[in-house]
């Protein structure tokens, strides 16, 4: 489990991309913050935060078997995959 250091807010265009039982990601959640986070190793990276149920979840911690990427969502309302280069 990561340990949040610093959050700050994130465009209203962001989402985190979730993977179905194919491997194909198929829902979304909009990213409302990014955080930078520190492991236990003492390595740091910046990591989509997303509200579920009111509580802020790290999607590539408590998410990672699902976890499929970022996206952006453009004006035409599709998602487009944005890499973000993360530990």
């Amino acid at each position: 489990m990561s340990k949040i250091i610093q959050i700050i807010p994130a465009n209203e265009n962001w989402y985190a991309g979730y993977r179905d039982a194919d491997n194909k990601v198929t829902s979304f959640a909009q990213v409302v913050c990014w955080a930078l986070v520190e492991d236990d190793d003492g390595d740091t990276g910046i990591v989509g935060m997303v509200n579920s149920g009111g509580r802020f979840r790290n999607v590539e911690d408590e998410d990672a078997d699902f976890f499929g990427g970022y996206y952006r969502r453009h004006e035409d309302g599709k998602f487009r995959s944005a890499y973000i280069d993360t530990y």
